[in-house]
């Protein structure tokens, strides 16, 4: 009887470990996850932009680095 008690609790739980414990998306959801990575992606790009022509060279008038 110990033995078919011990093989229940350990078969409840593994399958609460691998079982129905994964996150599904809709179609809607995986749209939306895609707007949000190429808006954030843009936005890193203009920064990067701005950031690349600020780096032109440093300002004489000025002894600290500014950017």
């Amino acid at each position: 009887m110990r033995r078919i008690m011990l093989l229940v609790a350990l078969v409840a739980c593994s399958a609460g470990l691998v079982g129905c414990a994964t996150v599904t998306k809709s179609p809607e959801e995986v749209k939306l996850q895609y707007q949000r990575y190429t808006d954030l992606q843009l936005r890193q790009l203009a920064d990067d932009w701005n950031y690349f022509w600020l780096m032109d060279r440093h300002s004489r008038v000025s002894r600290w680095h500014t950017r």
